[in-house]
């Protein structure tokens, strides 16, 4: 859970709330006469709220005419300005204190500007005037929103579960085909368990999180999960893995940057033996650019050891940097690239040293209130310090991915979730190139 008042806002979120000008049961607004208002409303309802905006600034001698407020509140608050908004919606509640819709943008507003105390209140005002399900859908993401930022001020916590069924046709990432070619030793044949084996899986995993406020801005936090992924079939069955963690840190926000130190350590079990233990400390960075776009950069150190490989114990140093673009359009789009330098470092063996060089890109959006769909494409090369030993060739991989997600929620605490992915991994050593594809529905449930 990311701590800071605006670090939470996304697109989603604003534009649902402009749905309300449909959604939302109130008193229908009072025809006009004045054809500035007329077409100011044309352009907030095509969603042209750029438009309407500087349309709006442009006749500012109509403020105070009650239409022309109202919708030019929502093309204000739309377009990033938060606190003109606010004051020309203001005047229309004033004089129409039950209309939903209006209450609803007004509501958006104060949430735009941090005033959580006045954007609670209107919301679950609307709330409890038994709006549409679709409506009390986007109302509980604000809240859930505002409950995330209490952690600035206040001690809040959150924990879930969540079990799944899936398909994985590699489990343990071996290659197609038995007989593969290598240097030096050409044409050789693989033993059935470097083959891969596919397999039926059940999951079920568990989380929570504390976090507590120590001054203004400054917070600590700490949080635990704990994932089991058991495969069916027996020849994938020494793949099955459980893995368990837990992490603390500080959370600090100052302006319009958001600070995090974390350490935390994992455990990583395959059927049942202790494989692979991490512990790790990073710090990172997101500034606000302004209310859609932000930038995160990130540091990372670990130590990676594992007990019945002691070879293979290194320490992993990551840079990431990534950016992040809402954008006020139809579906909620939100669209995010990154990129990422690594250089894992082994003493004992140089072929299992190497520097990782990584791109990726995400986009997701919203084509109903209760649906939302992402998509991710990532790449990852892989360049190894050392000869691999017998095949006297330094090793490089080139990863890539494509992972998909649809997400309904059924109530403000349960979900449910179709996930996929598809990858490949080609390397200039047959003996690690494979192909995995990984299907999986999860169900999703938040304790509160």
């Amino acid at each position: 859970m990311d701590i800071g008042r605006r670090f939470k806002t996304t697109a989603h979120l604003r534009r649902s709330l402009t749905l309300m000008l449909v959604l939302c049961a109130g008193l229908p607004l009072r025809p006009t006469q004045a054809a500035i208002a007329d077409d100011l409303k044309a352009l907030v309802e095509s969603n042209q709220t750029a438009a309407a905006y500087s349309f709006g600034l442009a006749h500012s001698e109509e403020l105070g005419q009650p239409e022309f407020d109202f919708y030019f509140g929502i093309a204000a608050i739309d377009q990033g300005h938060a606190g003109e908004g606010v004051l020309a919606l203001e005047r229309y509640v004033l004089l129409f204190p039950a209309n939903l819709s209006a209450r609803a943008q007004l509501a958006r507003g104060y949430f735009a500007l941090g005033d959580d105390a006045r954007a609670r209140d209107e919301f679950v005002y609307i709330q409890k005037r038994n709006p549409s399900e679709d409506v009390l859908a986007v109302i509980d993401r604000y809240l859930a929103a505002l409950e995330e930022r209490r952690a600035n001020y206040a001690t809040t916590s959150s924990a879930y579960v969540e079990a799944g069924l899936g398909f994985d046709n590699n489990a343990n990432s071996g290659a197609s085909s038995a007989d593969i070619s290598v240097p030096v030793l050409g044409s050789v044949t693989l033993q059935p368990g470097g083959l891969k084996v596919g397999s039926w899986y059940q999951s079920l995993s568990a989380g929570g999180q504390l976090s507590t406020a120590l001054a203004p801005g400054l917070s600590v936090l700490a949080g635990a999960t704990i994932d089991d992924k058991e495969n069916d079939n027996r020849a994938a069955a020494a793949y099955s893995t459980l893995s368990y963690g837990g992490k603390g840190g500080l959370a600090y926000l100052r302006g319009d940057n958001l600070f995090h130190l974390i350490g935390g350590a994992t455990g990583l079990d395959l059927d049942g033996t202790d494989y692979l233990r991490i512990a790790a400390i990073s710090g990172d960075v997101t500034h606000q650019i302004d209310e859609l776009q932000s930038i995160t950069g990130a540091l990372q150190y670990a130590r990676l050891r594992y007990p019945t490989q002691t070879v293979r114990d290194s320490e992993f140093s990551t840079l990431d940097v990534s950016y992040r673009r809402a954008f006020s359009a139809q579906w909620d789009p939100v669209l995010s690239v990154g990129a990422t330098y690594g250089e894992e470092r082994n003493t004992q063996a140089d072929n299992l040293a190497r520097h990782i060089y990584g791109a990726r890109i995400d986009g997701s959006f919203t084509p109903l209130t209760r649906w939302v769909v992402s998509a991710g494409l990532g790449f990852q090369e892989s360049n190894y310090g050392g000869p691999e030993p017998l095949l006297l060739v330094n090793r490089r991989d080139h990863y890539g991915s494509l992972d998909l997600l649809a997400s309904y929620q059924c109530t403000k605490q349960l979900s449910i979730r179709a996930e996929a992915l598809v990858s490949t991994n080609r390397s200039n050593l047959a003996l690690y190139a494979y192909d995995r594809d990984v299907l999986a529905v999860k169900v999703h449930y938040d304790l509160k």
